[in-house]
């Protein structure tokens, strides 16, 4: 009798608690993969970056301040984190290969926290690296975190330019790393949408294009105002950057849309913060100590 309750307690307790798993999996909509992002969004996913990126400036990698830019590419080349970049920069190099180089590339994100300065911050160093001439530019005129990260002061900056009070060569910043200039936001002005789409931008998008094998633009989160989608229907390229678990499906699909509406090209998706063993595409070789990872090609066939 006792044993009996025991054992139907037990199994009801099982099922519901199977139940409830299933319908919480079935409620989360939030994007935890390639796969999702290739099913939610039908664009090519060119970088899947490890959760627990190690953080640098002295910061710990659980207890680093909201806001901070981990330059891991920078601080830990051997990280395996930093491997993931560089392979984000084979995707984009690639990426448009039979066409013609992408030079100017904005990098945004449907909501903030998602790691889109982190994401540009990263490619554009591991850009340097390869040896291009490279730039770097804070674009987000309503929370700049770019100069931060690389202990440079805010101004002058790109908003400077714009307005006609300096010029390129005064507000960029030169060789912060070897081959990658800074440019920072500058003064935080009333206007950054109107700002960003002026022809004071246009005109600079072309000596930029000009100067630098590539730039890459820290652009606002597009949901959150238009400056992303005037930045990027004026790019040649637009990343999205999402992170695993927490980016919602419909927010990812809304930005794309936002995006697609201005004639801007997205060129694919990263997806930050994955588990080592969480995605398909994700796994490592060890070889003399060397972490690398491989199949994120596969993607774009």
């Amino acid at each position: 009798g006792t044993r009996q309750k025991l054992m139907i307690g037990l199994l009801v307790g099982l099922f519901l608690g199977v139940v409830a798993a299933f319908f919480l999996e079935y409620l989360d909509q939030t994007v935890k993969s390639s796969t999702d992002i290739e099913r939610a969004l039908e664009v090519p996913v060119l970088g899947l970056i490890p959760l627990n990126a190690h953080p640098t400036n002295g910061r710990r990698r659980d207890g680093r301040r909201r806001g901070a830019i981990p330059l891991v590419s920078l601080a830990s080349p051997d990280d395996p984190s930093a491997e993931a970049y560089r392979a984000l920069r084979t995707n984009v190099t690639f990426v448009n290969a039979e066409e013609r180089a992408l030079r100017l590339i904005c990098v945004t994100s449907p909501g903030p926290g998602e790691g889109k300065s982190t994401t540009a911050a990263n490619l554009a160093i591991t850009l340097a690296q390869q040896g291009s001439h490279t730039l770097l530019v804070d674009a987000d005129l309503r929370r700049p975190l770019v100069h931060k990260a690389f202990n440079l002061v805010q101004e002058p900056g790109l908003t400077d330019i714009l307005v006609g009070v300096a010029t390129l060569r005064e507000a960029a910043r030169p060789n912060v790393v070897l081959n990658l200039d800074v440019l920072p936001a500058g003064a935080i002005p009333p206007n950054p949408s109107e700002l960003l789409g002026s022809a004071a931008m246009h005109r600079l998008l072309e000596e930029l294009r000009a100067e630098y094998d590539t730039v890459i633009f820290d652009s606002p989160p597009t949901l959150a105002v238009t400056d992303a989608a005037v930045l990027g229907a004026s790019s040649d390229a637009v990343i999205l950057v999402l992170r695993a678990g927490e980016t919602e499906q419909a927010a990812a699909q809304g930005a794309l849309e936002q995006l697609r509406r201005v004639q801007a090209r997205v060129a694919g998706a990263v997806l930050n913060g994955v588990e080592r063993n969480g995605d398909r595409y994700y796994y490592y070789d060890y070889r003399g100590g060397r972490q690398s990872s491989r199949g994120l090609i596969a993607n774009l066939r």
